[in-house]
């Protein structure tokens, strides 16, 4: 089956929370030099990698809308970048790069080129790019950063009969980010990519703040954009990007209420004439009527 080409984004928004720590930084959320707020393509696709190696709410979903039964999970939906995995055992499998490819999920998708060659052995032979590439998330407006010390009533530590970490919560304000994401059906024979492969990242994108830390709990995903072309195009990723970003409506956002967000019929009159597809939107505030089954009661 071809592979069609994509162009994504996330509409990620971060109050009093940190989607992607910096190592650098003492973990603090990441931000460049004009103080936008970044996340980094690897913390998207980590989060991804462990919604499928976990077998999360949001992958049994993905599953059962896609008909992947137990036996194809198993032998075609596993994941080779683990925290627990050693190298030599990858470099081991990845020796017969048919097999390895078929097995695992992320390699189809996002290729192996962490599988470097060395002096200890390995081959540049099974180095594969992968179809899908993630770009670095950034911050419609400049953040401001603040850190919190928390204490816990019982001690850890011998001695202590309280705990304490300080400045051990570095957070954002408030921030709304895009992250754009695109799939090139070019590389598709080199790592045997399927259609279902790419819906199952599709279907994922929407839940990558469902299984949150501490630290991201106040991270969520507003809105999924997608362009999947009719046949080959050359339209740049940012005019899509340049038609589903929020507008903002102060110099200086601290609150959802201060973006403007694109409707659809707005983003579509953007794209109009550039390309022919099928553009897609998910957004995570689906309105709802709830109606209790019984009336609420006056109190005596």
């Amino acid at each position: 089956m071809n592979i069609k080409k994509v162009y994504g984004a996330a509409i990620v928004q971060a109050t009093t929370s940190n989607p992607n720590g910096d190592p650098d930084n003492d973990g603090a959320p990441r931000k460049d030099i004009n103080d936008y707020g970044m996340i980094s393509p690897v913390a998207f696709k980590r989060r991804l990698r462990d919604s499928v190696a976990r077998r999360s709410d949001a992958w049994q979903g993905v599953v059962d809308e896609l008909g992947i039964s137990s036996k194809e999970a198993e032998e075609r939906f596993q994941v080779y970048v683990l925290k627990d995995r050693k190298p030599e055992a990858i470099k081991k499998e990845v020796e017969n790069i048919d097999n390895f490819q078929s097995k695992y999920w992320d390699a189809r998708v996002f290729g192996n080129t962490i599988l470097e060659s060395s002096e200890r052995g390995g081959s540049r032979d099974s180095v594969r790019c992968g179809v899908v590439t993630v770009y670095t998330g950034k911050s419609l407006a400049p953040v401001d950063l603040g850190a919190q010390t928390f204490t816990r009533v019982a001690g850890i530590q011998e001695g202590k009969d309280q705990g304490m970490g300080i400045e051990c919560h570095k957070y954002v304000e408030h921030a709304i980010y895009l992250q754009p994401f695109c799939v090139n059906p070019e590389r598709a024979k080199e790592t045997g990519v399927e259609q279902k492969d790419i819906k199952v990242l599709l279907g994922l994108v929407p839940h990558l703040y469902d299984g949150r830390s501490a630290s991201s709990a106040g991270v969520e995903v507003l809105e999924v954009w997608t362009f999947e072309f009719n046949g080959r195009s050359t339209m740049p990723i940012q005019r899509f990007i340049s038609a589903i970003t929020p507008r903002l409506k102060v110099e200086r956002p601290t609150q959802y209420s201060d973006y403007e967000f694109v409707t659809m019929g707005r983003a579509l009159a953007a794209l109009s004439g550039f390309a022919e597809g099928t553009l897609k939107e998910w957004v995570s505030s689906q309105e709802a009527v709830l109606e209790p089954k019984t009336p609420l009661k006056r109190a005596a």
